[in-house]
């Protein structure tokens, strides 16, 4: 999951970034947001409004990947015996924890 601001609320929310459609710079309610497409179905339809520019969106998005890819990665390591796969794992968590908005690692 990553966490964004709604540009409605200015309060955070999360999604998982495998849920995202689509992203790019909108005007909503008179202000600059980005616009996110899910493919799931909220009470108020699938967009969101988020305070981070489609940059900003994109780079976590990519990050989140690149950090569930090493995760993935260390896991496999680990099954296989390989020596010392803790690190990547340690890393790859706190990468995790970073992108999501909690504030101790998992």
């Amino acid at each position: 999951m990553i966490r964004l601001t709604s540009a409605i609320t200015g309060k955070p929310f999360w999604i998982n970034p495998d849920k995202i459609v689509s992203f790019g710079l909108s005007s909503h309610q008179g202000n600059i947001a980005t616009k996110i497409q899910t493919d799931v179905e909220f009470e108020a339809g699938n967009i969101l409004y988020a305070t981070e520019s489609p940059s900003e969106v994109a780079g976590k998005v990519l990050e989140y990947r690149l950090k569930m890819e090493q995760y993935r990665t260390a896991y496999a390591a680990a099954v296989s015996l390989q020596p010392n796969p803790q690190r990547i794992f340690e890393s790859a968590e706190e990468g995790l924890a970073k992108l999501s908005g909690l504030e101790e690692p998992l």
